[in-house]
């Protein structure tokens, strides 16, 4: 039967040879439509996750605008405690990477199933592209969460005086480094993380049971490692009470 709001006409008064071709193009395009329904659908998801990770950065310049904005009218003691940079890892390059992959894949293999004609074999009901069309779905979906959780679990916040990495989703974990326990630091980046400016950051420290912290997928990481070095050279002035009471004392 021709779907609804179709234009394909098939002449009943026409040969079997003739209505049978017209059929089997009729079968082949219901097919394709269905699996570009597919391809619009997995486009569309793509399309919000940027417009998840553009207003994602927005939203974290804002917040970062109205700290500075609100610590500058707060006095000195507060000022010291003003966020500088603020991050999660850049997963969209690696979605875009992911989707485009698997999409090539799923023509390939549907290209194979009409070559081999295969395509119109049925299990449990329903055609084999379609079958195939709704595998690669759920790897896609499969391969997006693991990116999405990503996001979700880790947050890095540059202060003034430290760098706080937090993470966790429902056990949230928070690891404060201070100057006093910063030892160096490393930039490491793949060849496609030059291309797309982006890497990950290595913080080591000085503590004995938790030396390496590991910032991963951070965009522009050569600028924000030259901020945690900035933050992490700056000398700390500690004036010790019992020595400032007994010179006063003295005098």
């Amino acid at each position: 039967m021709v779907a609804r709001g179709s234009s394909f006409k098939v002449n009943f008064e026409a040969p079997l040879g003739k209505r049978a071709y017209f059929l089997s193009l009729y079968e082949v395009t219901y097919e394709t439509n269905w699996a570009f329904s597919l391809i619009k659908l997995s486009a569309l998801n793509i399309i919000a996750l940027l417009r998840i990770e553009i207003d994602a950065s927005l939203n974290t310049e804002l917040n970062i605008s109205i700290m500075q904005a609100l610590n500058m009218s707060h006095n000195s003691s507060a000022h010291s405690n003003s966020v500088l940079w603020t991050g999660k890892p850049w997963i969209l390059p690696g979605a875009l990477t992911r989707s485009i992959f698997l999409a090539a894949i799923a023509v390939v293999v549907v290209w194979l199933e009409f070559f081999l004609e295969i395509a119109d074999q049925t299990i449990a009901g329903v055609d084999l592209m379609l079958w195939t069309g709704l595998v690669f779905f759920v790897l896609w979906l499969l391969s997006l969460m693991h990116l999405v959780l990503l996001r979700a679990s880790n947050t890095y916040i540059l202060r003034n005086d430290s760098l706080e990495i937090m993470s966790g989703i429902l056990t949230s974990r928070s690891f404060m480094i201070s100057p006093s326990g910063f030892s160096d630091l490393e930039v490491v980046r793949s060849i496609s993380a030059r291309i797309i400016n982006s890497g990950d950051i290595i913080i080591r420290t000085q503590s004995e049971t938790d030396s390496e912290k590991k910032m991963v997928r951070i965009r522009n990481p050569l600028k924000a490692a030259d901020q945690i070095r900035e933050v992490m050279a700056r000398p700390i002035v500690r004036i010790d009470r019992s020595d400032s009471t007994e010179e006063k004392k003295q005098s």
